[in-house]
């Protein structure tokens, strides 16, 4: 797969897919696509891992639609439990260049789709499946210093709580009384909307950054950090141990990547949670791959 992807892969600008914490700038051009797998080697005593395939496609000059889907494994995955966890659709707004294109920014949005097990329900897959629906969005920026390259992130993300009826707040037909009235269903004043503060306890705050160069080239060495902080989690979801359910989650990682083409590269990296007694996370291992077409 890896040799059919380095002969097929046209020249393209230089990938640059996300990092595993922090998103970055990658634009792909009108017309172009892009595929990614992930696998992610998690290290409690149960020894889970998941498998994260995506596929992007450039729908605009500033504009790219994706699709995520994880699987998940149990018992170290190797005749152990599995079965599909999450989804998402990602949507990649390019919102320009500034100061003499050195920096870079846009807007990205997350849809989760719950399609693995709800974890106030079921917690074996905590920390990697969800089972409701969660809309992240945030700036994405990348600052350009010579060799160096500078990213961060920040997110807001509105969580559904178990069940709640996430989207049925949203009021999208003209017709209906209430859709100038709740703004759509956006009106924080308006009880039961989608930004009613009342529904906005379990929603959290992430914030992420990278730094990578390209001194070492094919080679891509980068660090990065990331930290989330619920909003105001209520009794249950502190009690779930997943991000957000704390006040403050950190995690630190670091990583490599071989460039074989300007649009192919392969990778390892590794994550570790620096904080004891934050969310139930601990040190995690991974290999990646992503190609742009």
């Amino acid at each position: 797969m890896l040799m059919a992807l380095v002969l097929f892969s046209g020249a393209l600008p230089q990938a640059r897919a996300s990092m595993p914490l922090t998103e970055t700038i990658a634009t792909l051009p009108e017309g172009g696509a892009g595929f990614s797998i992930r696998e992610e080697f998690f290290t409690p005593k149960d020894g889970r891992r998941r498998e994260y395939a995506g596929i992007d496609l450039g729908a605009l000059p500033w504009l790219n639609l994706g699709f995520r889907f994880t699987y998940l494994h149990g018992d170290g995955g190797y005749g152990g439990q599995g079965e599909i966890g999450d989804a998402f659709i990602r949507l990649w707004m390019d919102t320009g260049d500034y100061l003499g294109d050195r920096l870079h920014t846009g807007l990205l949005t997350y849809f989760r789709i719950p399609t693995g097990r709800n974890v106030y329900e079921d917690r074996i897959w905590r920390n990697m499946a969800y089972g409701n629906n969660e809309l992240k969005i945030g700036p994405v920026m990348q600052y350009d210093a010579g060799h160096e390259f500078f990213h961060a992130n920040l997110f807001y993300a509105f969580r559904e709580r178990d069940r709640e009826g996430f989207y049925d707040r949203l009021r999208l037909n003209p017709l209906d009384k209430e859709f100038f009235t709740r703004a759509l269903g956006l009106n924080p004043a308006a009880r039961g909307s989608f930004l009613d503060p009342a529904l906005l306890g379990n929603d959290y705050l992430a914030v992420a950054c990278a730094v990578n160069t390209s001194r070492a080239y094919p080679f891509i060495p980068f660090i990065e950090l990331y930290a989330s902080r619920g909003i105001s989690p209520d009794r249950e979801t502190r009690g779930l141990g997943i991000e957000g359910s704390r006040r403050v989650s950190l995690l630190a990682g670091l990583g490599l990547r071989y460039f074989f083409s300007q649009g192919v590269f392969a990778g390892a990296y590794a994550i570790a949670n620096p904080l004891p007694g934050g969310t139930r996370f601990r040190e995690t291992a991974g290999v990646e791959m992503a190609a742009w077409f």
